[in-house]
């Protein structure tokens, strides 16, 4: 009997000490998985942007008398072209496109006649591009209104009208600044004296730098 007594006596005085135990303990919380940081907006290309170029120009001359089969002769050109630039691009998803007015100062002569040479060359060109975050890499199309001045024997200066295409690649860094490459070729044509015979035709290419901002 008091063996039982005392056995009923120890498991009272056990119990709290066991819940106690148990109440103490503090649960383990699962742990949790930090945030994934969001990704970066993609760079905006929307707007205003205008800039300078520079860059080396070259191509063929041809000199024609109209009726006849072949140019009467043909040269080729080099030189030099550098300028300003501007326009508006509109942006939807990974799309560009957009317009751009380029005033070119030209450079770039015969080679048997240095004389003779580009003196001008503006392009109205109409751009369609693909954005990766801050590249965009595009082509162009478009019209060209150039001036050829022929200086010996007295300067005179004759208008060229025809088409420009080409492709190009921009950078964009430090947020509105821009850095890019640009190859265009123009194909032109006019009269090297009005109402008379003769013509002229040129393939004019250029490849050119380009350092701009986007407002």
């Amino acid at each position: 009997m008091k063996l039982t007594t005392t056995i009923a006596a120890l498991a009272i005085i056990a119990a709290p000490a066991a819940w106690a135990g148990s109440l103490g303990e503090t649960p383990t919380e699962p742990m949790m998985d930090p945030m994934a940081e969001a990704a970066p907006a993609p760079y905006d290309w929307s707007g205003f942007y205008a800039g300078l170029s520079a860059g080396k120009a070259s191509g063929d001359f041809d000199y024609t008398i109209i009726g006849e089969s072949s140019p009467y002769f043909s040269e080729e050109i080099d030189g030099k072209s550098y300028g300003i630039y501007g326009g508006y691009n509109f942006q939807n998803g990974n799309f560009v496109y957009g317009v751009e007015l380029a005033l070119q100062n030209v450079d770039a002569s015969r080679d048997l006649v240095p004389e003779s040479k580009f003196k001008s060359a503006h392009d109205l060109k109409l751009r369609l591009g693909y954005v990766n975050d801050n590249m965009l890499f595009y082509a162009f199309g478009g019209v060209t209104k150039a001036t050829w001045q022929n200086d010996s024997g007295g300067i005179s200066e004759h208008d060229m009208d025809g088409t420009n295409m080409g492709v190009g690649v921009e950078m964009a860094f430090r947020e509105n600044w821009l850095f890019g490459f640009e190859a265009i070729r123009r194909d032109l044509d006019g009269d090297l004296v009005p109402n008379f015979n003769e013509n002229i035709d040129a393939t004019f290419n250029t490849v050119q730098l380009r350092v701009g901002y986007k407002f």
